[in-house]
């Protein structure tokens, strides 16, 4: 790794460049033993001093070869693109810290053939500019992430994951994720009222119980709701699939386009089901309240030891009936 220079210190580093010999754990892998130790590398960028900080470290990203965690303070200036691995970028925890963007023209933060955490920040976007952009198969993890990046004339999507990309998220609240393009998020704890759309043959999952205020799911896309999570509304379309398990719940239900659901371990379908075209709904072990009989002779309706409505139907006696 290249030495730091006074050129670089000027840029509004506060605390430049701790070494810190502490081993990073390494993967247990059979056949192979793992004996050396990497170098942690942490910087505390003030943004207050400078604004262009975290922009001009992040030119310099070829420097990043081994773990790097940048601390930020105060206000940095954006657009910022990563294009290396194994950078982490971490709020002041002192002070409110964030990347603000006033360029109509790109994300404010992108991620690029990159491994990357954002944790405890705000994005500041223009209307109609997206806050958070991953795309070139990259790798990263949001936690506790705030956006102003909004679009008032309909259904917008601050949070990109895109282009073969991987997204781990936690702690978000009201936040809006778009899923395309063969990519996949796995929403972990604590996450509230999100809106998600999954596209593209893309792949989503909640794993902690995590809340949707509603999920759209479509274009060969997945959608697994785990562990007692909670979908208020969710639509699935052209040949989406969804699965909700493990005490599981959905509000609203809306399917139609050679589309499946299917609900396992005690989940539940609270009320209002609008179903179109051929689908294939299931419940295993499951509740549907609310039911009403379709005529869909060209849709699969298959229960084992389903509650509908109320009633018990045992084994694989349910197929479509709304318990009258």
């Amino acid at each position: 790794m290249k030495p730091f220079n006074k050129a670089v210190i000027s840029v509004g580093v506060a605390a430049v460049c701790m070494l810190s010999n502490t081993a990073i754990a390494q993967p247990q892998i059979d056949g192979v033993e793992a004996q050396s130790s990497a170098k942690l590398y942490r910087l505390k960028l003030n943004c207050q001093q400078n604004p262009l900080a975290l922009q001009q470290y992040a030119a310099r990203g070829v420097w990043f070869k081994t773990q790097s965690e940048l601390e930020i303070r105060g206000e940095c200036q954006g657009p910022v693109t990563f294009e290396s691995d194994n950078i982490s970028i971490v709020g002041d925890s002192s002070v409110a810290s964030s990347i603000k963007s006033t360029q109509t023209d790109k994300s404010a933060v992108t991620a690029i053939h990159s491994v990357v955490n954002l944790k405890n920040l705000t994005i500041a976007a223009p209307s109609n500019v997206q806050a958070f952009v991953a795309k070139g198969n990259s790798t990263v993890t949001l936690e506790n992430i705030t956006t102003n990046s909004e679009n008032s004339d309909g259904v917008f999507y601050p949070f990109s994951i895109t282009d073969n990309s991987t997204a781990y998220v936690s702690k978000q609240s009201q936040a809006k994720f778009r899923v395309s393009g063969s990519s996949a998020i796995e929403f972990q704890a604590e996450n509230t009222g999100v809106t998600l759309n999954v596209l593209d043959t893309s792949f989503a999952r909640s794993t902690s119980g995590s809340q949707f205020s509603s999920v759209e799911v479509s274009g060969n896309g997945y959608f697994l709701a785990d562990n007692q999570s909670s979908v208020a509304l969710l639509m699935i379309w052209s040949k989406g699939a969804v699965d909700v398990d493990n005490q599981s719940t959905v509000g609203h239900l809306m399917m139609g386009g050679q589309t499946l659901f299917a609900a396992y371990r005690e989940s539940s379908i609270l009320k209002f089901y609008e179903i179109y075209g051929n689908v294939v709904f299931e419940l295993e072990h499951s509740t549907a309240t609310g039911w009403t009989a379709v005529d869909k002779p060209h849709s699969i309706f298959t229960g084992n030891d389903a509650v509908v409505n109320g009633v018990l139907y045992p084994s694989w006696s349910w197929y479509g009936q709304d318990g009258q």
